[in-house]
This record gives structure tokens, sequence and C-alpha cells, in this order.
């Protein structure tokens, strides 16, 4: 299966990467140009990372187009909280825009 992946440097991202990557499937996964990609460390070679960002629909598209996934798992979003209040329109952006787009 070939899979394509986003929010993968978060918990529940990271760690379905790793299960797919262990059961032998295709994984694509996005992650944005400043994600801390620790949680990824050691399937470097196992994977394809493909810098992105969710809200840019465009990029989206051509993304799919070229990996051809059997299945889309969307896990990217921002976290009230980590994000201040007066940056809402990234919450707006990732998560609804970012949904949306996938």
């Amino acid at each position: 299966m070939r899979a394509l992946v986003t929010g993968t440097t978060g918990m529940v991202g990271a760690n379905l990467v790793r299960r797919l990557v262990a059961e032998g499937h295709d994984v694509f996964a996005v992650v944005r140009p400043t994600s801390d990609r620790r949680r990824l460390d050691g399937l470097e070679d196992r994977l394809r990372v493909v810098v992105g960002d969710v809200t840019d629909g465009k990029a989206l598209s051509r993304l799919v187009q070229e990996a051809q996934p059997d299945v889309v798992f969307h896990f990217a979003s921002t976290i009230w909280g980590r994000v201040p209040e007066s940056q809402s329109a990234a919450h707006v952006g990732v998560n609804i825009l970012g949904t949306c787009h996938m």
C-alpha cells in the first residue's frame, strides 16, 4: 500500500508512520519546513519525506498526483495554546483549510 501522511512529526502521525514502515508500506511523510523531525529519526531511508504545508492547496494537489497514494492519513494540525490566540489565522489555515485541501 502507498500512504500519504500529514502531521508526521506529531505523536499520532509519527507512530502511524513507524507502523506503516514496519509493515513494509510505501510512505510519503509530509512535514513542514520548520518541523522538529526527531520522531522520524531512523526512518529516513525507509520513507519519503516531503517538505510541504497543508495550507498550500496547489502544492498538495501536485503531491497527491505525484504520490498516487492508496490512502491518505491527515493528522496535521495546530494546537490551541501552543500558538498564541492572536495568531488564530494559523489555526484556521492549518486546521480547517488544510483539511479542506486534503
